[in-house]
């Protein structure tokens, strides 16, 4: 029995990995899926977020788990993922980056955007002073295209505003604890917020043990849960 922790993206909670937390339950391994500060159900007032709460927050989870753990990340999730593998190293055996932010030391999530920002690509975000929030107009086509219905209505009831200040938190990591963790990606060929140029751009520079393709959109917990649990359960 493996022991799975998500780590959700900006705006989400871990609402979004239900379809992936079942399957692997139902094959008799432990998924855990939280909901990070100020996110889904947490009651943390979203002004006080930030990257180094959230961080702190998913590493006491973790010193309460028995045994070794696998950290899925995904979107911006990514970079929280790194920054709780730096700290907590030793209980983490295996890190997926599903097209989520792997980045360098010193970089963070907002710096990757604005620079793909320059070069052309829009966010579908706005920017509403210390809060980002998602166009509910927008997110099906952005995060969600390839989802149901329901899947769909069901994020536009639950997404909330992002901190800002979480996005431009930095990753912190080092070569001898982060850097020694086995790294996987799963790339999400349709995605349309984060572009499969920048996740290869980003797993091929930062360098993964594997990496997979998937017809996904950004949202592989939604669309391809099947896929995702196939690829979780790889060894």
């Amino acid at each position: 029995m493996a022991t799975f922790v998500f780590i959700h993206g900006g705006f989400h909670g871990g609402w979004c990995w239900h379809k992936v937390t079942a399957r692997l339950e139902a094959q008799g391994h432990r998924a855990i899926a939280p909901d990070m500060a100020g996110h889904g159900i947490d009651p943390t007032p979203r002004y006080t977020v930030t990257m180094d709460l959230i961080v702190s927050r998913l590493c006491e989870l973790i010193d309460g788990i028995d045994g070794p753990v696998a950290l899925i990340g995904h979107s911006l999730g990514g970079a929280v993922m790194s920054n709780v593998a730096e700290r907590r190293a030793e209980k983490i055996e295996r890190l997926y980056y599903v097209t989520a932010f792997l980045l360098a030391n010193g970089d963070s999530t907002h710096g990757t955007l604005q620079r793909r920002k320059k070069g052309g690509t829009q966010s579908g975000l706005s920017d509403d002073g210390a809060q980002l929030l998602p166009s509910l107009d927008s997110v099906r086509d952005l995060f969600y295209h390839l989802c149901s219905d329901d899947d769909v209505a069901l994020a536009k009831m639950l997404l909330v505003p992002e901190n800002a200040v979480v996005a431009l938190g930095p990753v912190s990591v080092t070569p001898e604890r982060w850097g020694k963790i086995p790294r996987y990606f799963v790339e999400c060929t349709q995605d349309k917020a984060i572009p499969p140029e920048l996740q290869r751009k980003m797993h091929v520079e930062m360098g993964c043990t594997r990496y997979w393709e998937i017809p996904a959109d950004h949202s592989p917990f939604f669309s391809l849960p099947d896929a995702l649990v196939e690829i979780l359960l790889t060894r």
